[in-house]
């Protein structure tokens, strides 16, 4: 199913700190699978839960600038993702 994304900068969910996620049920998955599907649909290339109107730590990524040789779209899904390290330096 393709998501609704919201928008705007007054928009409550957007500003609000997102919910660790306890465990990987169905509803989870399907998430994951919604995302994907609206990531493709709106041909982005990042698509976070709060951005779905969703108050959990998920974040869908396509990947596939990453495999210039693979025609198709890759996506990774990312759960309770944590910035362990941070560099200024441009690779």
């Amino acid at each position: 199913m393709i998501l609704e994304i919201q928008k705007g900068q007054d928009n409550p969910i957007l500003r609000q700190k997102a919910k660790e996620i306890k465990e990987i049920t169905a509803e989870i998955k399907q998430l994951a699978l919604d995302m994907e599907e609206t990531l493709i649909d709106k041909q982005g290339i990042g698509l976070a839960g709060p951005q779905i109107g969703k108050n959990l730590k998920i974040i869908r990524i396509d990947i596939s600038s990453l495999c210039p040789d693979n025609n198709q779209t890759s996506q990774i899904t990312l759960i309770n993702p944590k910035i362990i390290k941070k560099s200024w330096k441009i690779v």
